[in-house]
């Protein structure tokens, strides 16, 4: 089972190289201490070792709870009051022939958000109200959506996808992409964010946004820009900034106080054989998670420490693990081949 948040970049990897990085942790750090104060929420997929398949999974604080028994991914979770939401999507056979469909779980009761194939990649509560993003169609038909306690709006008429939700006050924040067309019959990706339903082109260059945060009035995109090599980017009320020059891809951003946070990834090791690794950066600064092949999906602040949620390769078994950092420091969350795809805190 492979996990489409990364599926864009895999594909070019052999071609492309860059110098080693140096600062990495020891890898074999695997102990932090859980806040006795906190609940930390992971949201992930863990694969059945006999058929292969994933099944959707949350940890608190560390302890698994398989919330599907088809196959299915967990992709986001929100935590308000008593109610846990997670966002992701189950799949649907039809003989021989099989898609996905988005699903969003509620304190583990399901609602199938979509009758189409779909992805449900991000879900937002406010006050009564619920909100999911991703997107409805085929991957050459798709459209990004939201929907609000369920009901479908689709935002964009054109080719687009949608990865992230986030509602300040009154207003509803979606960041993604929608293909725009250069020339006749020649269609390029572009970053894409979305104000109640109003579309805003981030960038003129091939683009995506995977996360988006408002703090104060200050709006902040992440995601990566695609020129000569993919740059992982973060944009601040429309204004770009390149977070790393070389290979790299920006999957989520969190704001604290002065603090802007990033997860993603950048390529390392030696020219001859380079590889993707989990990155963060705090207000610029990069840090790398890993000295193995590794992504990170996800990023959240609680005080001082920073919490990040991705998967990270065992050096032994070569297997991929669902990973969660604090402060670089390595917690894995399973022992079978999975990976996590978001956190989030609470304070109990």
């Amino acid at each position: 089972m492979k996990n489409r948040k990364y599926s864009i970049i895999i594909g070019i990897l052999i071609i492309i190289a860059f110098p080693a990085c140096d600062g990495f942790i020891d890898e074999n750090n695997e102990n932090f201490d859980w806040d006795p104060k906190l609940d930390v929420y992971v949201a992930g997929y863990v694969e059945e070792q006999d058929n292969y398949e994933g099944r959707a999974t949350l940890w608190k604080n560390g302890i698994a709870q398989t919330i599907s028994t088809e196959d299915s991914r967990a992709e986001s979770v929100y935590v308000s009051g008593t109610d846990v939401y997670v966002a992701g999507e189950v799949r649907n056979r039809d003989g021989f022939m099989s898609t996905w469909r988005a699903t969003l779980w509620n304190n583990g009761t399901v609602q199938r958000l979509s009758t189409q194939d779909s992805d449900a990649r991000s879900v937002y509560v406010s006050g009564a109200d619920v909100y999911v993003a991703g997107g409805v169609g085929s991957e050459t038909d798709r459209k990004a959506t939201f929907w609000k306690n369920g009901a479908e709006q689709i935002l964009s008429t054109q080719w687009s996808d949608a990865f992230f939700v986030y509602i300040s006050g009154a207003d509803v924040y979606v960041a993604g992409y929608v293909y725009v067309e250069e020339e006749q019959d020649h269609y390029e990706k572009r970053a894409t964010l979305w104000k109640n339903g109003i579309e805003q082109i981030l960038s003129t260059q091939k683009s995506s946004a995977r996360s988006v945060y408002v703090s104060g009035a200050d709006v902040y995109v992440a995601g990566l820009v695609m020129a000569y090599d993919y740059r992982a980017t973060l944009w601040k009320n429309g204004t770009e900034q390149t977070l790393y020059s070389e290979f790299s891809d920006a999957f989520s951003v969190y704001v604290s106080g002065t603090n802007v946070y990033v997860a993603g990834v950048r390529e390392i090791g030696p020219s001859y054989r380079p590889y993707i690794s989990a990155m963060s950066w705090k207000s610029g600064t990069a840090q790398p998670l890993s000295k193995q092949y590794s992504f990170a999906y996800s990023v959240y602040g609680s005080g001082a420490d920073m919490y990040v949620a991705g998967f990270d390769r065992d050096s032994g078994t070569k297997i991929d693990l669902a990973t969660l950092w604090k402060n670089g420091a390595r917690k894995r969350l399973s022992k079978q081949n999975s990976s996590a795809s978001s956190v989030f805190i609470v304070s109990k």
